[in-house]
């Protein structure tokens, strides 16, 4: 299957690992810019090696039965050592408790069939003038990146929130936020986060990735594109 790259991308890396074999996957997840229908707007693409992933060699694809609603955004992925999170933002601002969602699921099998998914809303209420743009487990906590819609200056345009669990992060509660000082140039947006496999003091846990029998464990990159921004600019 070709995949045309959109500009709604979001990427992600695992570390891989078999009784007999040890190597690296990548995991790249598409939205279609357009909404369609479950198994047609979410997709995932595989490669063994970064250089499959350069030459496009030695690629999977396929598509999740995931139904993206219409009026949200996939906005991040991440693996916490027992499931996999996918980040959701609505289009359009919301109030706390409508419009940041997260859909987990125990393996990549679920989350390419849309089975033993679970789904809730959080608490954690986006700033207007701000957009969702990746999440990441560390280990020992939960890292979600906002940028400003507006371009602004170093220390006000690149907020990071952190919280300890998942139900924290649904709860908005024993959060902590503060900006970077970190000047992103007009010119660019932000498209994730990432951590390193023991950043934090996290392990590899493993989780099972379908047809292959290679489990997977440990993402250690999320990135995610802000959609939003770029459909409204």
């Amino acid at each position: 299957m070709k995949f045309v790259l959109p500009p709604v991308v979001v990427a992600a890396i695992f570390v891989a690992s078999a009784p007999q074999v040890a190597a690296s996957t990548l995991g790249l997840m598409f939205e279609s810019i357009v909404d369609g229908a479950a198994g047609s707007e979410l997709a995932f693409v595989t490669a063994p090696t970064f250089a499959d992933l350069i030459g496009a060699t030695n690629t999977t694809s396929q598509f999740s039965q995931i139904n993206v609603a219409s009026s949200f955004d996939t906005t991040g992925i991440t693996w916490d050592g027992s499931q996999f999170i996918l980040m959701f933002e609505s289009i359009v601002d919301g109030a706390a408790g409508s419009e940041l969602a997260f859909v987990t699921a125990p393996t990549f099998a679920d989350l390419i069939g849309a089975t033993n998914t679970t789904s809730q809303f959080s608490q954690i209420n986006v700033a207007s003038s701000f957009d969702t743009t990746g999440i990441t487990w560390d280990g020992s906590q939960f890292i979600l990146m906002f940028e400003s819609i507006v371009d602004g200056a170093a220390g006000s345009e690149l907020a990071f929130v952190t919280a300890p669990t998942f139900a924290d992060l649904i709860g908005a509660t024993n959060l902590t936020s503060q900006f970077s000082q970190i000047n992103v140039a007009s010119s660019f947006n932000t498209t994730g986060i990432w951590t390193e496999p023991m950043a934090g003091g996290g392990g590899s846990t493993v989780i099972p990735l379908p047809a292959s029998g290679w489990l997977l464990g440990g993402v250690i990159l999320m990135a995610g594109i802000a959609a939003r921004r770029r459909r409204i600019f």
